[in-house]
């Protein structure tokens, strides 16, 4: 396994936000609810796999898996975001994550 420390900041979009890690590498951090986030990495701009298993919002999962990148059914709240010295705060009102240099992920 490849340890990832350096990382930039790229942007901010309706659902989330996006760093860029090391030279092809993106984590994106999606709010899907107040007490839910949804991490993802893809390396080169892609996934290994395009289906997920590990969240759906009502029942379970299907069978055949769900696109890593579907919202639908979930609320996607607004959320804070808070930028100084090399770290980066977001946060709704029940959960906040905080990203530091080297990549490191604080709930």
């Amino acid at each position: 396994m490849q340890n990832l420390k350096g990382w930039i900041f790229d942007c901010q979009f309706d659902q989330g936000i996006a760093l860029t890690v090391e030279p092809d590498h993106k984590l994106l951090i999606y709010v899907l609810e107040d007490a839910l986030f949804r991490i993802v990495f893809k390396k080169n701009g892609t996934f290994r796999l395009n289906r997920s298993w590990s969240i759906a919002p009502q029942n379970d999962v299907p069978l055949k898996g769900r696109h890593r990148l579907d919202l639908q059914g979930f609320l996607c709240p607004a959320f804070n975001l808070d930028q100084n010295d090399g770290q980066i705060m977001i946060g709704t009102s029940v959960l906040r994550l905080i990203i530091s240099q080297p990549l490191h992920l604080k709930w």
